[in-house]
């Protein structure tokens, strides 16, 4: 099978990178007047369709699989390995809970994304001392109150070479002390990531997996060490799955597309 040639990959990049920063200037734009049109939450679908389409311009196409718990009561805290920097958008999009981001405070400080984290309601997460983390802490139990979602990616960083890091315990302090349900999920990627240092994307099919949610009692069962280290041991087995997955259709497609050699029908 002909490789593309590499001006056209050039080319293609740069139309998906210009298609991509129309599509955010098109969700800030909405950000700044949607205070003028009844909030956010009645325009969250069409905010999350921008999202989808955000990462479709580096056409990466999603597939979701598993079912996000809905709770009779309360949010859950969403522990998600990180990445790549689209994680953010393709879990809007795609993850069908309503969510608030615990993230580091000074990305608050960036021009433009933390103009978005706080429009997003984002929750800062002061680690420098002086009562940073307490604060996010309570903010984030009102938020659980109140019925939204937390997003935490417990690793605090995004990967280095393709494994999920050790887990920090500040989800797993946070869903204990509020007796909130622990939802696993994974992001599968098909693309490299890792010796561009997560600030490039290519083509390709990824997959988002929603993992069975751990309900309070079974958390509380556990100490707190143990229950990150299982919780962890679940989403790694879940990425090594989906990479096997993904590889698997890839070569699947691969061949289908491949033209016969000769002696084949």
């Amino acid at each position: 099978m002909s490789r593309v040639p590499r001006s056209m990959k050039t080319l293609r990049g740069i139309l998906g990178w210009a298609a991509a920063i129309g599509v955010f200037l098109a969700i800030v734009l909405g950000l700044l007047l949607l205070p003028l049109f009844g909030g956010r939450r009645r325009w969250d679908g069409v905010l999350r369709s921008l999202a989808r389409g955000l990462v479709a311009c580096f056409g990466i196409r999603v597939e979701t699989r598993g079912e996000a718990p809905q709770p009779s009561s309360g949010g859950t805290v969403i522990v998600c390995n990180h990445v790549n920097f689209l994680d953010g958008f393709i879990l809007y999009g795609h993850l069908p809970l309503h969510f608030r981001i615990l993230e580091q405070k000074e990305h608050f400080s960036w021009p433009v994304w933390g103009y978005l984290s706080k429009r997003f309601g984002n929750i800062p997460l002061d680690q420098s001392g002086g009562g940073g983390t307490a604060r996010a802490l309570l903010a984030s139990r009102h938020a659980l109150a109140e019925g939204s979602s937390i997003l935490v990616f417990p690793e605090a960083h995004r990967t280095r070479d393709g494994r999920i890091a050790g887990f920090y315990r500040g989800a797993f302090r946070l869903a204990r002390s509020c007796e909130a349900p622990i939802v696993p999920v994974v992001i599968c990627e098909v693309w490299d990531v890792y010796r561009r240092g997560g600030s490039a994307a290519t083509p390709g099919k990824m997959e988002l997996e929603i993992l069975p949610a751990w309900e309070p009692e079974l958390a509380a069962s556990m100490d707190e060490k143990a229950l990150r280290g299982a919780v962890r041991g679940v989403m790694a087995a879940a990425l090594d799955e989906g990479r096997e997955r993904l590889t698997r259709s890839s070569r699947d497609k691969d061949h289908r597309l491949a033209p016969p050699t000769s002696g084949e029908p």
